[in-house]
Formats: C-alpha cells, sequence, structure tokens
C-alpha cells in the first residue's frame, strides 16, 4: 500500500484496484433463477476514494437485448438487475420480468455498474442516440459563459462481463473495474452548513493559461452488444463541476486532469447563490489522470482565499 503524499495542503492519491475478496450473493429472481455471481472488491490505496464495498451499495447490471429494439418514445429506464450489499453479502434488490428470456443457454455478456450516491432511478432520465441518459442534478449557473453543471458522484463499471446460464443458475465473476471518472478533488471540510450548500457550489479546475479539468456530465449506459458504459465527457467546456456532499467534505469528479511541473493550476471554489468566489492555486505538480487508474486530491478548505 503507497503512502499519501502530502504537498502544501495538495494531497495526491492513488487509485483502487480490484483485489481477492469476493463476495456473493445467496438470493434466486422472481423465476426461480439462482444466481452464482463473484464481485470483486474495490481495495484503494487510500481512504480518500472507497475502502471497500459497505452497506447501501448497489450493483446495476444491463444484460445483453436490454432496450435492443427501443425507441425513444418506449424504452426500459431500470437495469435488468440491481443487487444491493447488506454489509457482508449482495442481495436482489430488484428486476425486470423479461430477465429470464435475455439469458442465453449458450451464454452471453453484461455490464455492471457501480457509482458512489447510487440512485440511479431518481435522475432524469431521456433517450438519446440508442441511450439512457441518466442525468443528476445540475446548476443553471448565471456566473458562467455555459450553465450546465452537473452534481454528480464518480462513476466505475465493469464492460462485456461473460456469463453462464445452465437453465436454472447463472454464473459470472466480474473481477475487474474501470473508472469512467478518473480524477477527484475532495475540499476537506467538517463543517456541516458549508456541506449542506452542496447543491450550490461549484469548483472550476483551471489548468495553465488555457486548459481544464473535463468535467462529468450524465451517465450514458448504451445498448451495444458489449454494453459499454462511458461518460458522455464535458458538461462545460470551462473545468466547471457541481459539488457531492460526502463525509470528509465536498467532493467533485471529473473525467479526468492534466497538467504538466510548468502549469500552475488554479482551483475556483463558487457558490452560485451570490458569485461568491474562493480561490486556492498550487505549481510544479505533474498530473496524468487520463489513464485507466484514479486519482484524487485533497485540499482543506482552509486553503482557500475569498477573491477581493
Amino acid at each position: 500500500m503507497k503512502k499519501t503524499i502530502i504537498l502544501a495542503g495538495f494531497a495526491f492519491m492513488a487509485a483502487f484496484s480490484s483485489c481477492n475478496k469476493f463476495e456473493m450473493p445467496e438470493a434466486a429472481t422472481t423465476d426461480g433463477i439462482k444466481l452464482n455471481i463473484t464481485v470483486a472488491d474495490l481495495s484503494p490505496e487510500t481512504k480518500a476514494v472507497k475502502k471497500g464495498w459497505v452497506n447501501g451499495d448497489k450493483l446495476n447490471l444491463y444484460f445483453e437485448g436490454w432496450n435492443e429494439s427501443a425507441t425513444s418514445d418506449n424504452y426500459q429506464k431500470e437495469p435488468d438487475l440491481i443487487l444491493k450489499y447488506d454489509g457482508s453479502k449482495w442481495q436482489i434488490e430488484s428486476q425486470v420480468a423479461s430477465l429470464s428470456s435475455r439469458l442465453k443457454s449458450t451464454g452471453g455478456k453484461f455490464t455492471a455498474l457501480w457509482e458512489s450516491g447510487n440512485d440511479l432511478m431518481g435522475y432524469s432520465l431521456k433517450w438519446y442516440d440508442h441511450a439512457v441518459w441518466y442525468q443528476h442534478s445540475y446548476n443553471r449557473n448565471q456566473y458562467t459563459s455555459y450553465n450546465d453543471t452537473y452534481h454528480s458522484p464518480m462513476v466505475v463499471h465493469s464492460a462485456g462481463v461473460e456469463y453462464t446460464f445452465d437453465g436454472s443458475t447463472l454464473t459470472a465473476n466480474i473481477s475487474s473495474w474501470e473508472f469512467a471518472t478518473k480524477f477527484k478533488v475532495l475540499v476537506k471540510t467538517e463543517d456541516t452548513g458549508l456541506k449542506g450548500k452542496a447543491n450550490d457550489l461549484v469548483l472550476q479546475v483551471k489548468v495553465g493559461e488555457t486548459g481544464y479539468a473535463n468535467p462529468k456530465g450524465a451517465i450514458v449506459v448504451n445498448r451495444d452488444y458489449i454494453m459499454f458504459l462511458l461518460s458522455n465527457g464535458s458538461s462545460n467546456y470551462i473545468g466547471m463541476q457541481g459539488a457531492v456532499a460526502e463525509s470528509d467534505g465536498l467532493a467533485f469528479y471529473y473525467v479526468y486532469c492534466d497538467a504538466t511541473a510548468s502549469d500552475t493550476i488554479i482551483f475556483s471554489l463558487i457558490d452560485t447563490t451570490d458569485g461568491t468566489t474562493k480561490t486556492y492555486s498550487v505549481s510544479g505538480k505533474t498530473l496524468d489522470s487520463n489513464s485507466y487508474t484514479f486519482k484524487a486530491i485533497s485540499i482543506d478548505y482552509s486553503k482557500f482565499k475569498e477573491v477581493e
């Protein structure tokens, strides 16, 4: 396990990877299909991202055939199967009636999605370009030139998971995970009042003279046969992301952010109710999150200074 490196209030923290801990749901679907699904644990190298599965975590499973013949007027909004962790094992929370008709005796594939603060069915939804877009809450931010700023959680998924089905038992191994969001900025605070304003707070990350972090938009689940799951990239082009309140502060999840040691990185925390802005800047740091690893930065709220 690597140590967290603290650099003048600017803490780089490493990704989490799959380890060998597995949990198996002891449950069967409503039509009697038994599940034998093993799930690789999430094992972070620091506390900053996630320690592992916790009570209430959910996995959304989308099997081949999901929305295969859908139109904008007729599409399946929910995952085929939702598993919920009860603190020791995975259990079925819900399933669609058509699940059994999609399982193939020759085997097939599905995509599994985990994302923090999981409540996909509470998102606003739309069907666009052969995919369901789960849109989390966002600001219409009067203080920017582009006003779609999403308050979106971290997204982790495993695409193209192979399964076998013998007519009574579905067997699969979710052995690895990939990030759709690869960069997190945690503004550390214990101020409950500040965390309670999460829906009003956005963070802009500017890199050098013209660069920005790539903010996260809607969660997009494609109906293609290998069931790719992805983020739609930028929700705006000026590096702004909405806050998500977490136990140790305010989290801002981006698709990626790159910087070289010659870049000055400016973090601007904006209250969209009145435009009040606090900033923190750092230079001499190299950052490359445009890869298969997840990187995070921790900045104590006290480091931010109000712009006069």
